[in-house]
């Protein structure tokens, strides 16, 4: 019987460098021998694909479809996720659902009803990641990498505004410590990340 793989979350700003260090563990450990998988928020179960088709701009969707989706998104990713724990697997993520949806969803929402949405959905069964970390990297430093990747070219909800990109660094500051989250900075040696991360999640 093998033993139940972890569950990881890497978060952060635009630009602060969690998919490339999401994709990096998984790489370092399949290296070693040791199974890992890399999967994303939005995910790509049909959930997920809407909202990416809304970020892009090919679909319009109201607000408060967004605030929802999100939930909807990490439950419906559920099921994948588990299966991969159970089978011994390390499920290293970009993003998690609830923990962006709170840092977005408040330019459109009352704090208030973001909060009871998502504690409601954490309650009703979306997967808490066993361990998770925020990237922290300085705004202007989010804004050029931003500027120097193709992904965001037709993201239509990216701001380049420096002001809004501080702004969700904040949010993602507040958080961490709600979510229990180890801040690691974005701007560390990408190898040293790696070890950073395996070590502390005991990968």
């Amino acid at each position: 019987m093998s033993v139940r793989g972890k569950y990881v979350c890497i978060e952060g700003t635009d630009g602060s460098g969690k998919s490339t260090l999401a994709r990096s563990i998984c790489q370092y450990l399949e290296d070693r021998g040791r199974s890992a998988v890399y999967r994303w928020f939005p995910s790509d179960n049909p959930v997920g694909a809407l909202i990416r088709s809304s970020l892009r701009g090919d679909v319009l969707l109201d607000q408060k479809a967004y605030l929802y989706l999100f939930c909807a998104d990490g439950l419906q990713a559920n099921g994948e996720i588990e299966h991969h724990l159970e089978l011994g697997r390390h499920v290293i993520c970009d993003r998690h659902p609830t923990l962006s949806g709170r840092v977005f969803q408040v330019d459109h929402h009352e704090v208030e009803i973001v909060d009871q949405i998502y504690d409601f959905a954490t309650d009703d069964g979306v997967l808490v990641p066993d361990y998770l970390f925020v990237l922290d990297v300085p705004a202007d430093v989010s804004l050029a990498r931003m500027g120097k990747r193709e992904k965001y070219k037709d993201v239509v909800f990216e701001s380049d505004d420096l002001e809004r990109i501080a702004e969700l660094r904040r949010r993602y500051m507040v958080l961490a410590d709600r979510y229990n989250a180890t801040i690691l900075s974005g701007e560390l040696d990408p190898e040293a990340l790696i070890e950073r991360v395996i070590e502390l999640a005991g990968l």
